[in-house]
């Protein structure tokens, strides 16, 4: 079974991790200094001085929006080392021209979220690491606001859980691993936050190795039952066989990938189960006549099998 979601069953078409809450962006500035000095007549608080409004000197200023600011000012605009203060969100770190720029932390009281690292033209911009409510984690690249590039989310949870590898605009996307348990992961290619491309697939006794779309098996692929040493080439369908596919003892097969055609078993299948195990010679001449017949047995011999030596291997060096 395909896993279809991050966080939820494998039958959901999605992977859902609260992707819209980790999402921030700032739609106005900040305030230039030129913004306050007009209401400086209303707000007692704010200083009164216009002349070190060019001067790198250290202020604190209460703002029309009753949002404060420490720190400093050059021409008119925050920049360097500053600290600001709202309803809605904290950030300390750097400023240049007025916006967020450089090192700085950020706390979102709305989107329930804690950012530390880089910012660029008042984006999360660079490398950094943004948590959650939830305890969830994620660490790497960002750009224009969102996950762009490589990075790691760890599941909340207090486990070492997650997902390693590429993002984009936010989604998981490009080639990467997820972990969900010591008993579940997938390896290969993602897109738009599902499970596409070819990959490996782990769950439980069960290991499929082969093509996907939608988070579900889609086109050549090849199941490995290893503890009882057989495997299932075939053509997938929306996760299901329908038509013939062929059943190989891996105890009869070479390291190689090549087939033993006296234990190959040709078998029918209708809706991902075996339904006929002894088919007529005419059908089983038609399918060994097919084109996906020996494109499948070409798969299997220079990429399925070669895998999942590579992966078995891998598995055990850990």
């Amino acid at each position: 079974m395909i896993i279809n979601s991050v966080l939820s069953s494998t039958k959901d078409n999605s992977i859902q991790h609260n992707n819209n809450k980790k999402k921030f962006f700032i739609n106005s500035k900040i305030p230039t200094h030129n913004q306050i000095i007009k209401n400086i007549n209303n707000n007692n608080n704010i200083t009164n001085d216009n002349s070190i409004s060019n001067s790198k000197k250290k202020q604190k200023l209460i703002l029309p929006n009753n949002a404060i600011y420490e720190g400093y000012l050059i021409n008119n605009e925050f920049d360097g080392y500053g600290e600001y203060r709202s309803h809605s969100y904290n950030y300390f770190g750097n400023f240049s021209c007025g916006e967020k720029n450089g090192k700085g932390k950020l706390e979102d009281f709305e989107k329930k979220l804690e950012y530390i690292g880089d910012f660029k033209d008042n984006m999360k911009d660079g490398y950094g690491k943004e948590k959650y409510q939830d305890g969830s984690v994620y660490i790497g690249e960002f750009r224009k606001n969102m996950k762009n590039g490589n990075g790691t989310l760890i599941l909340g949870g207090g486990t070492n859980y997650g997902y390693k590898g590429g993002f984009k605009n936010d989604k998981i996307s490009g080639k990467g691993k997820f972990k969900w348990n010591e008993n579940k992961e997938y390896i290969g290619d993602w897109d738009d936050n599902e499970i596409s491309g070819y990959g490996i697939i782990h769950e439980g006794k069960m290991l499929h190795i082969g093509y996907f779309k939608h988070n579900l098996k889609e086109g050549f692929g090849t199941t490995f039952y290893v503890e009882q040493n057989f495997a299932l080439l075939g053509k997938w369908e929306k996760d299901l066989i329908e038509g013939n596919a062929i059943l190989i003892n891996l105890s009869k097969n070479n390291n190689n990938g090549t087939i033993d055609l006296n234990n190959e078993i040709i078998v029918g299948m209708t809706k991902g189960e075996i339904t006929n195990m002894n088919l007529e010679e005419d059908e089983l001449n038609k399918f060994k006549n097919n084109k996906d017949y020996k494109e499948l047995i070409k798969l299997y011999r220079e990429k399925f099998f070669l895998d999942f030596i590579k992966y078995t291997n891998e598995k055990g060096e850990d």
